[in-house]
C-alpha cells in the first residue's frame, strides 16, 4: 500500500502547526525584540545594522535576538523532537556527495547547530567572528566553509582586501591588535602544539581580550573547527547552499 500521500499530508499539517506556533510566539514578543529577531535571523541582516534600524545598542540587540531564539526553541522543542527532518529547510541543511550525515544523525546535527548559534550570540563582534571562521577554515582546508564565510563577511561589509590578506595576517598592516590576538588564538587552538599553548601567547592574547571574550572566542573556534571537520569529511561542495543560506547577496558567484 502506498502511504506516501498520507505522510505528505501529515508533514504538511506538522509544518503548518510549527508555523502557527512560531507566529503566535512572535506576536507575544516586545516589538523591537520581534523586529531584531526577524531582521537578523530571517533576513540575514547583520546585528550592527539591525541595532541602528531599531534604535538600540548592539549588545541590547544581540540579547533580544538570543531571547527570541531561546523562546522559539522552547516552543518548538516537542515538534522538532517528533520529526527533526521536517525542519531541515529552516536549519540550513548541508548535503554531502559522500553521505547525508544530517539524516544519519539529525539530533546530533540539531544540538550542534544550537551550540553554534549560542556561541555566535556572545561577546565577540560579528566582524571578528567572520575572520576567525575564515582563518580556521583555511587552516583546515575546508573549501565549503571558506567559501561560505567569505561570502558572509562580504555581506556584513568586510573589506575585500582584508579578506585577501587574512592568509598573511602576520605580515599585513590591515588588522587591529585585537584582531591579531584573536587570529593567533584561533590558529593555536586549530593546530594545538605538541606541548600545549605557551604562557606568553596566552598572556599576550589577554592584553586584548577580557576573560569573558577569550572564553567566547574559544567556543567560536571550537564550533567552526567542528563544522570544518564534518564538511571536509563528506566533501560538501563550495557554494552548493548559497540559495538556502542567502549568500547570493555577496555577488561572488
Amino acid at each position: 500500500m502506498d502511504v506516501a500521500p498520507e505522510r505528505t499530508h501529515a508533514a504538511q499539517a506538522q509544518a503548518d502547526q510549527a508555523c502557527a506556533t512560531v507566529w503566535s510566539l512572535l506576536e507575544t514578543l516586545e516589538p523591537r525584540t520581534r523586529g531584531a529577531f526577524m531582521l537578523h535571523a530571517l533576513l540575514a541582516e547583520d546585528l550592527p545594522t539591525v541595532a541602528r534600524w531599531l534604535g538600540v545598542g548592539l549588545e541590547d540587540c544581540r540579547a533580544r535576538v538570543a531571547q527570541a531564539r531561546i523562546q522559539l526553541r522552547a516552543s518548538l522543542g516537542d515538534l522538532v523532537a517528533s520529526d527533526p527532518l521536517l525542519f531541515l529547510p529552516f536549519l540550513g541543511v548541508t548535503m554531502s556527495p559522500r553521505l547525508d550525515y544530517l539524516r544519519q544523525a539529525p539530533q546530533a546535527f540539531k544540538k550542534y547547530l544550537d551550540f553554534n548559534l549560542l556561541a555566535k550570540d556572545r561577546s565577540i563582534e560579528q566582524s571578528l567572528g567572520d575572520l576567525v571562521a575564515i582563518r580556521a577554515s583555511q587552516l583546515n582546508g575546508c573549501a565549503f566553509c571558506v567559501d561560505m564565510h567569505v561570502k558572509e563577511a562580504t555581506i556584513h561589509g568586510e573589506r575585500p582586501l582584508r579578506l585577501h590578506h587574512l592568509a598573511i595576517w602576520r605580515e599585513s598592516t590591515l588588522f587591529t591588535p585585537r584582531e591579531r590576538a584573536a587570529l593567533a588564538w584561533t590558529e593555536v587552538l586549530t593546530r594545538i602544539p605538541e606541548h600545549g599553548i605557551a604562557d606568553d601567547l596566552y598572556d599576550h592574547v589577554r592584553t586584548q581580550l577580557t576573560e569573558a571574550e577569550l572564553t567566547d572566542l574559544t567556543w567560536l573556534v571550537v564550533a567552526i573547527n567542528g563544522w570544518n571537520r564534518v564538511n571536509v569529511a563528506f566533501r560538501n561542495e563550495p557554494g552548493s547552499k548559497d540559495t538556502e543560506y542567502g549568500l547570493g547577496k555577496a555577488n561572488l558567484a
